[in-house]
């Protein structure tokens, strides 16, 4: 961690001097407890929790989200909030790890299936850590992309249709609900903006009017 908190004061802090709002995120990404017990800097942090610790609004976060991913200190997932630190691992086990390290080994263990889940976030780790390659078994699976879109999308729209089948819904009704725990309002507008059209037993997800919550959503038998 010391070694970490050394690079990011030498290397991270100079390109983003004078961006308070960023510098505050990202050093609080370093030091949360997420990170802290995520060694390979894999994590879960959405931007209403950030938002809700440091005070500072959505959208100055995810600007800041941005800057911080340009310096090459993250990469994000912003509808599942994941976090990858791209210099954690490098960090606490070396460029060149001892892979004798119990905690190492098992990280490598686990990893193929992690891996198969979100492939998105580990194609950053990979590019990153290219090295590491026959120990985390990279080739292993492939990673498709494609396929973990689907796969949230299907899942999401399963669990709407379960709880919403009878009746109209807003955005805002989704916010503290699993599986959109984490998201901002905007998010939450994005998924089901996704999600417009597609069928679940022979009923559409449609939008209709909107209200003072956003828009109603509901799903609507089609013909054919």
């Amino acid at each position: 961690m010391n070694r970490y908190l050394s690079s990011f004061w030498n290397d991270l802090a100079p390109q983003i001097r004078g961006d308070a709002e960023s510098l505050a995120i990202a050093l609080l990404l370093a030091t949360c407890p997420e990170s802290l017990s995520s060694p390979l800097g894999l994590f879960r942090l959405p931007v209403s929790r950030i938002s809700e610790v440091l005070g500072i609004d959505d959208e100055k976060v995810e600007a800041s989200i941005g800057v911080l991913t340009e310096c090459r200190f993250l990469e994000f997932d912003p509808v599942f909030g994941l976090v990858f630190l791209r210099e954690a691992a490098g960090h606490y086990f070396g460029e060149v790890p001892n892979l004798r390290d119990k905690h190492l080994r098992g990280l490598a263990r686990n990893y193929p299936e992690f891996r198969s889940r979100l492939p998105a976030i580990c194609r950053a780790f990979e590019e990153r850590y290219k090295s590491w390659g026959e120990f985390f078994r990279f080739s292993e699976t492939e990673l498709n992309i494609e396929t973990e879109e689907s796969s949230k999308q299907e899942f999401i729209l399963g669990w709407l249709f379960l709880s919403y089948e009878e009746r109209s819904f807003t955005s805002a009704e989704l916010i503290n609900l699993r599986p959109f725990i984490g998201l901002s309002p905007k998010q939450v507008g994005q998924v089901l903006g996704q999600l417009k059209g597609r069928k679940v037993d022979g009923k559409s997800l449609v939008r209709s009017k909107r209200v003072s919550e956003g828009y109603l959503w509901r799903f609507e038998k089609t013909s054919g």
